[in-house]
């Protein structure tokens, strides 16, 4: 599935700027896509950073997954591949 501007990852409440924040990231995908290195093609628009943890909520599988940001360009930001952290099952 690919990656949709229109339901980006969203900051998880008032961070600073200069600290590595914190994103929530809410779709479809699975921890696999999500973690491709080309899935989120809006990231330095949107103010990721290297450095920044994206939470990943599955909502269809309700899957929590924790991803690192690596890398960040006009056309995309890589993420690790992610940890579960909580499974429906």
């Amino acid at each position: 599935m690919a990656y949709e501007t229109g339901n980006p990852p969203h900051l998880a409440g008032d961070q600073p700027v200069a600290a590595p924040r914190t994103w929530k990231y809410k779709s479809t995908h699975l921890q696999a896509v999500v973690g491709a290195s080309d899935h989120i093609s809006n990231g330095e628009d949107i103010g990721m950073v290297v450095g920044d943890t994206v939470f990943h909520i599955g909502s269809t599988t309700y899957v929590l997954t924790s991803h690192s940001v690596t890398a960040v360009a006009s056309t995309y930001a890589s993420l690790t591949s992610g940890l579960v952290i909580s499974s429906a099952s």
